[in-house]
Parts: structure tokens; sequence; C-alpha cells
């Protein structure tokens, strides 16, 4: 799923020189960027944070699920998407990662969504 999720990102990145390992321009605005998230789901509120590309958009968007409840959150693969020009939306599934309620496999979609 990852070497897909890179092939179609380097298929309709931005022109640069290599989007997986090169910053946009310095002078790109708006700037990449940050933005802390508080998103619905099952009556609370989980966790999210949207890494937001340089540059004016509108820019591709994808949401990235991280592991059942596990270490890997795919934060590298979100920075990657960025620098290429996407946006990328993590989130943490209720009762994981200091998202509040209670973890239960059957709900994943529902955060998800």
């Amino acid at each position: 799923m990852r070497s897909l999720v890179l092939a179609l990102l380097l298929m309709s990145a931005p022109a640069l020189a290599n989007p997986l390992f090169t910053d946009p321009p310095a002078t790109a605005t708006p700037r990449a960027r940050m933005e802390v998230l508080h998103i619905p789901s099952g009556g609370v509120e989980i966790n999210g944070v949207a890494y937001l590309a340089a540059g004016p958009g509108p820019h591709p968007t994808i949401v990235i699920c991280h592991g059942w409840p596990g270490n890997e959150k795919n934060l590298d693969l979100a920075q990657a998407l960025r620098r290429a020009g996407w946006n990328a939306i993590t989130f943490n599934y209720r009762g994981a990662w200091g998202s509040p309620g209670n973890f239960r496999f059957g709900q994943n979609p529902e955060d998800a969504k």
C-alpha cells in the first residue's frame, strides 16, 4: 500500500527536482504548516493533525490511518506527501494515542470517515 501511495504521489507531484526529499521554495505562499484538528466521531472529538502543503491550492488531500493501535503513525509519509504538494490528514482513533473514548476495532471505519 505504501509503495502504491508513493508511486501515485510521484506521478501527480508538482514539478520539483525530487518532491519526496526537496522542500518547496522558501518564497512559496502560503507556507507549509500543520494545524491541530478536533474531529467529531462517536460523541467525542478525536485528535488529528492536518499537514498542509505550501503554495496556492487547490492541493490533493489524503487521509492517513495509523496502525491498530500500534506505534506506527506514518508521519514520515505525511511529511513526504506535504513536501510533494499534497495535504495529509492524520488522526488518532477513539481511545488511541490520547484521543478520548474507548478503542474498539469495530469503530475504526467510523473514525476514519
